[in-house]
């Protein structure tokens, strides 16, 4: 059995391809319009507690992952890339250190001392100790999108940036601005009756109370806002996804059928082009003269047929055009169509009345197996085989 091997070109498949544009836009623009309409419903359709509930998880996972990342990869905490439906509650806190209890020889580094308390009184502040009784306080169970809240969670939402020797920023961002504030002082106080038991700490003082996130007054709180950049984002997946789906379909169907893009396609075939019929109107006249020249000057045949290899490339007849050409050129010259293809059954007998066969073929539409089958049984008619056509007329 022979094994044949099929190179495909992929300059070919792009030409197939662009013949083809306007179907392919067309399914392009459908994945589009169906991954556009699935975010819209899915946008449309999260309550507002659901979209609540997710924004809180997107807080915690930022925190999370803010905290534990490696200080050469950093990666931002919520107040520096607030969430979207996010809000930030931020104060200020002065933390007067009692340095005394330290050693205070001439090495003693207060500065550096200072962040280190800072840090540790940063962990006191998000203790579960502590943050359960905010969460007692203010009932944070008795909300719907917190009803699992637990200080371990709560933790992620707070966040604590130090500014100077002696100033704490802390941060707390949620959902709701409002509750974001009540979580805020809460924290706070719950800090300050903390700090009184702990030696270092000689006094806290609020500086800057827990602010008032800016609200967007025609949302509610628990609103769920659209988000147009992921409709968008949606609409290009879906625009790649069905240009990729068509293409990879057209793909196969051009391995399998193998249509003929030029001369190139059937050079196996050990025949030559005649010439080519431009896709372009006012070339057509030059493309035809060059034809009937061809054949004047390389054919001895004067009485010639021209039968298309398939009935697509039939309604693209030019055979009258090459007729008047070559009869300017001699006026013997007899160019036939039959205006049969080469499958009827008596194309054969056609082709016995004349002294030369001309196939034509169309760009993108004609397949080589056709083409093949149709150069064979020209030659076992033992006339003169002058060559193919090329028709690119769209």
């Amino acid at each position: 059995m022979n094994n044949e091997t099929k190179e495909i070109d992929l300059i070919q498949f792009c030409l197939y391809l662009r013949n083809r544009i306007i179907v392919v836009m067309i399914v392009a623009f459908l994945g589009a319009a169906v991954f556009m309409g699935y975010n819209y419903h899915k946008q449309k359709s999260v309550t507002p507690v659901e979209y609540s509930r997710s924004v809180i998880s997107t807080i915690v996972s930022q925190n999370r992952t803010a905290y534990y990342s490696p200080n050469n990869l950093p990666q931002p905490y919520t107040y520096d890339a607030i969430p979207s439906g996010a809000y930030n509650s931020s104060a200020k806190i002065f933390i007067d250190f009692n340095y005394n209890i330290f050693d205070n020889s001439n090495t003693f580094d207060t500065a550096a001392m200072s962040a280190k308390l800072q840090s540790d009184l940063y962990l006191v502040l998000v203790s579960n100790t502590s943050l359960q009784e905010v969460i007692d306080q203010l009932d944070l169970n008795s909300y719907e999108d917190m009803k699992d809240i637990t200080p371990d969670t709560l933790r992620w939402m707070i966040s604590g940036s130090l500014n100077g020797s002696n100033i704490m920023e802390i941060f707390v961002t949620d959902s709701n601005p409002e509750r974001a504030q009540l979580i805020a002082a809460a924290t706070i106080e719950r800090f300050i009756v903390i700090s009184e038991t702990i030696e270092s700490i000689d006094s806290v003082k609020i500086v800057d109370s827990p602010s008032r996130p800016v609200v967007d007054f025609s949302l509610s709180s628990y609103s769920t806002p659209f988000e147009i950049d992921s409709f968008f984002k949606s609409g290009l997946i879906g625009f790649i996804i069905g240009f990729i789906l068509v293409a990879s379909f057209y793909f196969a169907f051009f391995i399998i059928v193998d249509p003929i893009m030029n001369d190139i396609n059937f050079g196996d075939l050990s025949v030559k082009t005649i010439g080519k019929i431009s896709s372009k109107e006012n070339q057509i006249e030059k493309d035809v003269k060059r034809i009937a020249n061809n054949i004047h000057f390389f054919s001895t045949s004067k009485k010639i047929i021209y039968i298309s290899v398939d009935n697509k490339t039939e309604e693209y007849n030019f055979a009258s055009n090459i007729s008047d050409a070559l009869k300017d050129l001699d006026k013997d010259y007899c160019f036939f169509n039959p205006e049969i293809i080469m499958d009827n059954p008596d194309i054969i007998l056609k082709i016995k009345e004349f002294e030369g066969v001309v196939l034509g073929v169309t760009c993108g539409i004609t397949k080589k197996k056709d083409l093949k089958l149709a150069v064979d049984e020209v030659r076992k008619t033992g006339k003169e085989f002058l060559g193919i056509i090329i028709n690119n007329k769209k």
